[in-house]
């Protein structure tokens, strides 16, 4: 778990609440991020401080490369997150735990389908960066 400032908050209509993130142990590198809550303006504004951690999800489509830990999200004002991370353990049919580019905490990743990768492979996907109060 780390703590996060809320630099910046979109409220969208339906529900979809995305926010700019900066961990505080590591003030350069913000993030965007979707949240796992529904209707976080009720609980959260800009400038505050939460704990937290990340995830990556809605993943359909991965394959193994021979690349450098990377991760870029390359839209404005959205979360979607394309990276290169290394297989830290198996948790499930559709899940990995992963080391990334992003942070220096390994990273839960949810896929859309079974996987079938082992500890070590070097994967590349597109997903979404998500964010969920602890």
């Amino acid at each position: 778990m780390k703590k996060y400032l809320i630099e910046k908050l979109w409220i969208f209509e339906y529900d979809y609440d995305m926010a700019v993130v900066k961990e505080l142990k590591n003030n350069d590198k913000k993030l965007n991020v979707s949240f796992v809550e529904f209707d976080v303006k009720n609980f959260i504004k800009e400038g505050d401080i939460v704990k937290g951690k990340l995830f990556m999800q809605y993943v359909c489509e991965s394959l193994k490369v021979d690349s450098e830990l990377r991760a870029v999200q390359p839209f404005p004002k959205s979360p979607h997150i394309e990276a290169v991370v290394r297989v830290v353990k198996h948790i499930n049919s559709d899940s990995l735990l992963v080391e990334s580019a992003i942070s220096d905490s390994e990273i839960l990743v949810e896929f859309e389908n079974d996987v079938a990768y082992e500890k070590d492979d070097v994967i590349f996907f597109e997903g979404e960066l998500s964010f969920e109060f602890l």
